[in-house]
């Protein structure tokens, strides 16, 4: 499974764990759920960025 960063994000999983740690939270999802959950995220701010140019 590819992650963010390898797509050539400048979000990596060192970033998620600091952002994590600055929620002061858990939560219950796995790494690679969450993971998933940011390439998706990242995909649909592409699209509306390419609409909206």
């Amino acid at each position: 499974m590819r992650n963010a960063h390898d797509k050539g994000s400048s979000c990596g999983a060192p970033d998620i764990d600091e952002a994590l740690a600055q929620m002061g939270e858990s939560f219950d999802i796995a790494r690679e759920d969450l993971d998933r959950l940011l390439q998706y995220a990242e995909a649909s701010a592409l699209r509306r960025q390419a609409r909206s140019s």
